[in-house]
């Protein structure tokens, strides 16, 4: 790295009004273009990618309905394909509440058509569950697309002197179905680009402050070559001060890059806290 003789303040600034713009945020990429390269990433089978891709459109705040709606579906039906039920229930639950008739086409993978059923039982439960609290009706539970064999019903009656049941007792035992688990949220995982965000923020204002106090040294050395007469002595300080210099443009520098890339973090996990 070339060193200023004359100006280390100024080498530090020049850096910086250099290196600013390659360091700021690129934009966001519009609705079309953000949905194509999720369809991209579908058609050459990376899921994983696709499902962050779909899951970041959802998040937009730019998106008309129909765009929501598709964004919804297509992240519903990634995330069913990788396993994350809880992520796919949340996206079709959109979908099914918007148009509660949306049937998926037949091309679909069945483990697919399946869940979406399986969640449509579940909305038209909740709706039924609403209607009986009001007329006093017991609620219809939702049935599982993959259900266990029928269960055993046992019946019993007692006879009155007449002749007629008076008593009859029904039971029944089905297995309970195991809990959908899925992938962690990007609440989740939030947390760790919290704290290596506010870390590398913190090492960046460290190095700054270090470059600070090199500056003043830098500062003091030329006050202290100038107050001097003797050349030997002139040039062992302009030898330090030279060090000086060298060191505040490397603590400007490094300071600047860890700053921003730890506000980046922070932007980053706020962000996903917030979904």
């Amino acid at each position: 790295m070339a060193v200023c003789r004359h100006g280390g303040w100024g080498c530090a600034l020049a850096l910086l009004v250099t290196i600013g713009p390659a360091l700021a945020a690129a934009p966001l990429p519009t609705v079309a273009e953000h949905m194509e390269r999720a369809r991209l990433a579908e058609q050459k089978l990376d899921y994983d990618v696709a499902a962050e891709l779909w899951s970041a459109l959802v998040a937009r705040r730019d998106l008309t309905p129909e765009q929501r709606f598709e964004a919804n579906l297509n992240a519903g039906r990634v995330h069913r394909i990788l396993g994350r039920d809880t992520e796919a229930r949340m996206n079709f639950l959109y979908v099914l509440r918007q148009q509660p008739g949306y049937r998926l086409p037949p091309s679909m993978p069945p483990k697919v058509v399946d869940f979406f059923e399986l969640v449509r039982q579940e909305v038209l439960a909740t709706e039924v569950s609403g209607t009986g609290s009001r007329s006093g009706k017991a609620p219809v539970q939702p049935k599982s697309p993959t259900a266990a064999a029928p269960a055993a019903d046992t019946t019993t009656a007692t006879a009155s002197p007449a002749g007629r049941a008076t008593t009859t007792v029904a039971t029944s035992t089905a297995p309970a179905a195991a809990p959908a688990t899925g992938a962690p949220t990007t609440a989740t995982l939030s947390w760790p680009l919290l704290i290596g965000g506010g870390a590398v923020a913190a090492a960046g204002i460290a190095a700054l402050a270090l470059g600070g106090v090199s500056a003043v040294q830098f500062a003091t050395s030329e006050q202290r070559a100038l107050a001097t007469d003797e050349q030997v002595e002139r040039d062992a300080i302009y030898d330090e001060r030279d060090t000086w210099a060298w060191a505040a443009d490397i603590g400007f520098a490094s300071g600047a890059l860890l700053a921003i890339g730890g506000a980046t973090l922070l932007a980053v996990g706020l962000f996903w806290s917030g979904e």
